[in-house]
């Protein structure tokens, strides 16, 4: 993860334990993508042996834009 960063977080200690991480926001934007990624993958790998769907045009239209 230190490898993503650019600057050095910093932490936050209370009663001798760590309590907070405080991060440059560049840094936090760039930790949420790659968890964005992460997720993105996991649900990408859960659907991978699904079987397709597929449904008519005219169905698809008639439920979405009914009157069309």
């Amino acid at each position: 993860m230190e490898s993503l960063l650019k600057s050095k977080p910093r932490f936050v200690y209370e009663e001798g334990k760590p309590k907070e991480v405080i991060l440059d926001i560049r840094d936090w934007e760039t930790v949420l993508e790659r968890l964005e990624d992460i997720e993105d993958l996991a649900y990408l790998e859960s659907i991978k042996n699904k079987p397709l769907e597929y449904r008519d045009f005219e169905d698809f239209m008639k439920e979405h834009y009914p009157g069309v």
